[in-house]
């Protein structure tokens, strides 16, 4: 157990705003000790949750298209308009987990839809939809 805590250490020092202002050799060490522990989380996930780990495995095969459609969403979408709407919807929560749930959905749909369209298009972004694909 002591172990798994000091991975949450270094996974907090790793995305601690003020590390990287300090030295950038610390934060390189930050950074590989904050990957590794990705890396562990990772391993211990495919082991003992295997239904976890095949949600991140099917993202894993469509990293390109999700981030493709997080893009697009991030970019074609007023986000002040949103987070305007949601401040005035839920005046006491806070607001940036609401816009992470939006943005997570969205991106999502957009994926989906992206899958949805025809095989022209979405042979591009995802292999199984190529034409010859086993």
């Amino acid at each position: 157990m002591g172990l798994r805590c000091r991975y949450l250490v270094v996974l907090w020092r790793v995305f601690r705003p003020t590390v990287y202002g300090r030295k950038r050799l610390c934060a390189w060490i930050y950074r590989i000790a904050g990957s590794l522990c990705i890396i562990r989380l990772s391993r211990l996930i495919a082991l003992h949750l295997r239904r976890v780990g095949t949600v991140f495995a099917w993202i894993g095969k469509n990293t390109l298209p999700l981030f493709c459609m997080h893009l697009v969403s991030l970019n074609v979408i007023r986000w002040d308009v949103i987070l305007a709407w949601e401040a005035r919807l839920f005046p006491e929560f806070p607001l940036w987990i609401i816009t992470l749930f939006v943005q997570f959905g969205l991106s999502a749909a957009l994926t989906l839809f992206l899958y949805l369209s025809p095989r022209l298009v979405s042979g591009v972004y995802f292999a199984s939809k190529r034409v010859g694909h086993y």
